[in-house]
């Protein structure tokens, strides 16, 4: 019955000890003997007290010998023993006199109750909870069965009222050898009572009991069986014990009044401890059906519930020494139930591992999906080191936890110091004061908890994630502290009309100590944080120091519970200020009623702070519109409206999850010519522009409505809102909001920095000067009309017009600007059509840090963009401007190198994650890709990249390798160059502007393929000769496949490296051919002509190009 038994085979164990009546008969045998056992424990006390320690186990040892050996002869009986064999004997039997000694002497030092509670405590359950401590993987109940046994052995230590130091020990035990003394004396010199130094001697002797039973384990196996070794390993600790029990005898007054009296509890206690438990294990191990489960679980609980029944019967009231006598305690009790808790816990079998699948949904094709149900149905706890060492980090990765954090910290800090210094003078004040501060720190653990949880990611219980437990601990926190102010309103009124006695001999150093560390707070969270003022006099009574805060999220910016956490954290600072005006005015003009007064404006002052945080988190609990979106999203249902396809709306909501996190739904009905997917694409970018991070959207068509009143006669349509039936809210906003009328009946108005035509034009529209400026401004594959800072971006609307060479619908760009209006009226010229978006910018950068702190500093980051101008912005800006909690605070960030040219965004993610994870890419593994010592980190990813590009399906791929700092250039490794056909160039991306003069008019015509002689459909599908003369023109697909015939690659690539051309066999790369000409696909003769130019965009070839 050994711990390594019961985790061996923990998993899928269901005991039951009425399994068969058998079992049952055993298993009763089995508690029996464990409460004769508890009993023998209570007579080793009585007897300890007649007889020295050491002379009492070594007289246990020789009659358990005596008893034990005639019974199954070792030395006779069974195979032969080595010689080797009897030298380990030995040891096992030394290590049992050590574990025994320090037994019996935790018996005599603590009483027999709190020596059952630790030392009977099966070793299975110790050395479960050691597990579940110092590693992961076991389950949550184990994590509780921990917590458990930690609250039995702390309520043991500081809750049991036998707390007495016992300097007459001599009196009650026979104790007299220096041993003994030297002991006592260690426990006087830390001031620790007796029954506390033999609590640790009991914790450290069954640590010492697991490496025994392992030993004694394997040592029965070895020499035939544990009865056989039991009988020895009895007799050699007999043997050893006999010098020490000689001299303790020797040098002992121990008086013994009955012989026969001893004897007999001396022959009890030895059969009850050694032979009856013994023998009770040996046999419930042969014939319960889980005897593992019976000694690990229930020998405990029965010999704790026992020991407490006979401590209570044994350690009467009435006796005038109950204390010394080790009787009964809160404590005690505490711990009987938080250990049987640990041993019924940790005990218990871990979930069944899952082996089935768990039913997700149905697919397109109607078949059942799975996924793993180990993934939804196993959960296991973690190491609690592992948790608070994570924990901490994710609590110092975010400036505003960070924050709370060390301001929590500077709080404990001091309320220790008012402890310590109240307990040290009897300073009642600074106690209560004390407790009230640690009263604000528990509301900052609250806040911090909060801080923490709501970055937690989504799970499947809680799919939005925990964004809301931050609002939700505001909420809580702004109730309480309205609850406190009440109180201090009420208490101040009272005094006010009585003033009391103020006692202010330590109130000065108290609010000023109170008032450095709210201006700490203050200087911390630089409008949001922390505070607490603190006042108090010798009789408890505060002085306007009632000043908390009990929240501390993670907030950003204009946040309302981050402000509200400054408010009060100003509110304690005054609150201080108070205290210390008051006290100055009571020690030199004797105003008793400063006081009370002080603490009146102060409770307003927490009134009057706590309000607006009350108010934003329950209208954020009860998911209102967030006041700042609300103006912005009914333009952006306006606009929606006026994109083309969309007929009406309804179902608009829109709430705030959290700080920065804005959700919307909106069902679109649209025309049924209309692609769904488009408007969708549109209607997002809206609700993104407006501010709202998450939005699902529904796109519906009137065949649906059709379809489902058929079905459904009673289904009622929606509301729905179409154009022109929105009526914006004329509430202002903001101060700045103003407005201008046109005589033509339009209006235009500015918002904060941005505006926006809403009906008609004025007169200086209509006739505004054409010119290609206003045309368009190309960034990147998004259409911007120009506009100033006053102006609102334009309404847009997409429409398909066909596919890209990658297969990826091409999508068109219409922009309703001043300038497009313009070309309607008056003049009657057509609406320039929309112009075509085909290229896309797909890009895997390389940040390096110059962050001054030396942790962080070179560190590199490896990272996917459509943008590197915009995403090196959003990582200096940190992750409340779109950057990645990685780069936080850990900056300023350098983009130093971008490989682009993939050909979609799934390409380029997979190379962002091979070059961040070399050693679980498929790709990279079997490279064993480590950096060296002396190798830098931007050094070793730059080794990395040169590998992937010299790697398939990357080597494929027309790719730039592009150095963005060339401060930072290095050079490339000599073993893995860049492929020749990868081009490395230096420079920023840059946004442009661009025309395509109008010598490039070929490109409107159709042409044939000049291989497969079909017609090329599209413009997309189609590349030219690579040679001035452009002798022919061919699909892309079949460029590619005659240019991998010619070079003998293998059949399954699709995309060459080089080639020549079929008419004139001028040679090329393929990246170089591609680079030079797929943006230039984008010309269209029904564009308006302006100085004889034709619109386009694209990232056109720079020689190709005129820079507007």
């Amino acid at each position: 019955m050994l711990a390594h038994d019961f985790l061996r085979h923990e998993e899928g164990r269901t005991f039951v000890p009425t399994s068969s009546s058998r079992s049952a008969w055993f298993f009763s045998f089995l508690v029996v003997a464990k409460l004769l056992r508890c009993v023998g424990i209570f007579l080793v006390d009585v007897l300890a007290k007649s007889l020295h320690v050491m002379g009492l186990l070594w007289i246990f040892k020789i009659v358990s010998s005596l008893i034990l050996l005639p019974i199954h002869k070792p030395f006779n009986n069974g195979k032969p023993i080595r010689r080797s064999l009897y030298v380990r004997i030995g040891q096992i039997a030394l290590f049992n006199c050590v574990i025994e000694v320090i037994w019996f002497y935790g018996i005599t030092l603590c009483g027999p109750l709190r020596s059952v509670l630790i030392f009977e405590q099966s070793s299975s359950v110790v050395l479960a909870a050691l597990l579940a401590f110092s590693k992961g993987g076991s389950s949550p109940s184990k994590t509780r069965g921990l917590i458990s046994l930690v609250v039995g052995y702390l309520a043991l230590m500081f809750m049991d009222s036998d707390s007495t130091v016992e300097l007459n020990h001599s009196s009650t035990h026979g104790h007299h050898n220096g041993l003994n003394h030297m002991f006592y004396h260690v426990i006087n010199w830390f001031g620790v009572s007796d029954h506390k130094g033999g609590v640790f001697l009991l914790i450290f002797a069954i640590l010492v009991r697991i490496a025994y039973d392992s030993q004694f384990r394997h040592m029965a196996v070895e020499i035939g069986g544990p009865k056989r070794l039991y009988s020895m390993v009895n007799a050699a600790s007999a043997v050893f014990l006999t010098p020490l029990a000689v001299l303790s005898l020797v040098a002992s007054n121990a008086h013994i009044e009955s012989y026969f009296n001893f004897l007999f509890l001396l022959f009890v206690a030895v059969c009850f401890v050694v032979i009856i438990d013994f023998y009770a294990e040996s046999i419930c191990f042969q014939h319960v059906a889980d005897p593992v489960m019976a000694q690990a679980r229930w020998s405990p609980i029965t010999m704790f519930l026992c020991a407490l029944i006979l401590a209570w019967l044994w350690y009467q009231p009435s006796v005038d020494t109950v204390i010394g006598s080790h009787a009964l305690s809160g404590g005690v009790v505490v711990t009987v139930i938080s250990f049987s808790i640990a041993s019924f816990v940790l005990t218990s079998p871990n979930t069944s591992r899952s082996r089935a699948g768990h039913f997700v949904g149905m697919s397109d094709s109607g078949l059942p999906l799975y996924t793993s149900g180990e993934a939804f149905l196993q959960r296991t706890s973690r190491s609690m080191l592992l948790f608070l060492k994570e924990t901490l980090r994710d609590i110092l990765a975010n400036s505003d936890s960070r924050r709370i954090f060390w301001f929590l910290c500077a709080n404990l800090a001091f309320c220790g110091v008012e402890f310590t210094y109240g307990f040290l003078t009897n300073s009642l004040g600074l106690i209560s004061d004390g407790f009230h501060m640690l009263f604000d720190c528990t509301a900052l653990c609250l806040g911090l908890v909060a801080s923490v949880m709501s970055r937690w990611p989504a799970s499947r219980r809680y799919s939005y994630g925990y964004g809301r437990f931050e609002v939700l601990s505001g909420f809580v926190n702004a109730m309480f502290l309205i609850v406190i102010a009440l109180f201090i309103f009420l208490e101040a009124l009272e005094r006010l009309y009585d003033p009391p006695d103020v006692h202010t001999d330590k109130l000065m150093l108290v609010a000023v100590a109170g008032l450095l560390v709210n201006l700490f707070g203050m200087y911390a969270f630089h409008g949001g944080g922390h505070g607490h003022s603190h006042g108090g006099g010798d009789y408890g009574h505060s002085h306007g120091g009632h000043g908390h805060s009990h929240h501390g999220h993670s907030h950003g910016g204009g946040n309302a519970n981050m402000q509200g956490v400054f408010l009060h954290v100003l509110a304690d600072t005054l609150g201080s200020v108070f205290v210390i005006i008051s006290t100055l005015l009571i020690q030199w003009l004797g105003w008793k009623w400063v006081d009370p007064f002080c603490s009146l404006i102060l409770s307003l002052l927490i009134l009057g702070s706590v309000y607006p945080l009350l108010k934003a988190s329950a209208a954020n609990l009860l998911q209102n519109i967030p006041p700042e979106l609300e103006h912005d999203f009914e333009h952006a249902l306006d606009e929606i409206l006026h994109v083309e396809g969309v007929e009406s709306y309804s179902r608009a909501h829109v709430w705030q999850l959290k700080s920065e996190m804005n959700v919307a739904s909106l069902n679109v009905q649209v025309k049924e010519e209309t692609n769904e997917q488009m408007i969708r694409t549109r209607v997002e970018e809206i609700m993104k522009e407006a501010g709202v991070n998450q939005s699902t959207i529904q796109v519906e068509k009137q065949s649906f409505f059709n379809r489902i009143q058929a079905l459904c006669p009673s289904y009622r349509v929606p509301h729905v809102v179409t154009r022109g039936a929105l009526i914006h809210s004329s509430k202002k906003y903001d101060d700045d909001h103003g407005h201008g009328h046109s005589h033509s009946g339009g209006h235009g108005h500015s918002h904060g920095g941005h505006g926006h035509s809403d009906v008609g034009m004025s007169d200086e529209d209509i006739f505004a000067p054409v010119s290609p400026l206003n045309i368009s401004r190309f960034s990147f594959g998004v259409l911007d009309s120009p506009r100033s800072p006053a102006q609102k971006r334009p309404r847009r609307s997409l429409s398909q017009i066909g596919s890209s060479t990658s297969n990826i619908p091409a999508w068109t760009l219409s922009t309703a600007s001043p300038l497009t209006n313009a070309l309607v009226s008056p003049v009657k010229r057509r609406v320039p059509k929309p112009v075509t978006v085909l290229d896309e910018f797909f890009g895997v950068y390389c940040l390096i840090s110059q962050s001054p702190l030396k942790h962080y500093k070179n560190r590199c980051y490896i990272g996917y963009t459509v943008d590197p101008n915009r995403r090196i912005r959003q990582h200096n800006g940190g992750a409340q401007k779109g950057g990645a909690n990685k780069t936080d605070n850990r900056g300023p960030w350098e983009m130093v190198c971008i490989v682009h040219g993939f050909p979609n965004s799934v390409s380029a993610l997979r190379f962002e994650w091979a070059w961040q994870n070399p050693d679980k890419s498929r790709r990279l593994r079997d490279l064993h890709l480590k950096k060296s010592p002396k190798e830098s980190p931007f050094a070793f990813r730059l080794r990395i990249c040169c590998h992937m590009l010299n790697s398939e399906p990357w080597n494929r791929l027309a790719l730039t390798f592009r150095w963005l700092q060339p401060q930072f250039e290095l050079s490339f490794p000599l073993e893995v160059l860049p492929p020749r056909h990868i081009d490395v160039q230096y420079g920023l991306v840059e946004k442009t502007s661009s025309v395509v003069p109008t010598a490039l008019e070929e490109y409107e015509m159709i042409r044939s393929c000049a291989i497969c002689a079909k017609t090329i459909q599209t413009i997309s599908d189609m590349l030219r000769c690579p040679s001035l003369a452009a002798c022919g023109h061919f699909h892309v697909r079949c460029l590619a496949e005659h240019s991998i015939a010619e070079s003998n690659e293998a059949e399954n690539f699709l995309v060459p490296i080089s080639g020549r051309c079929p008419k004139c066999a001028k040679p090329f790369r393929w990246g170089d051919l591609v680079r030079d000409q797929r943006n230039l696909q984008t010309v269209d003769a029904n564009k308006p002509m302006f100085e004889n130019e034709r619109i386009a965009v694209g990232m056109v070839p720079k020689q190709e190009l005129r820079k507007c």
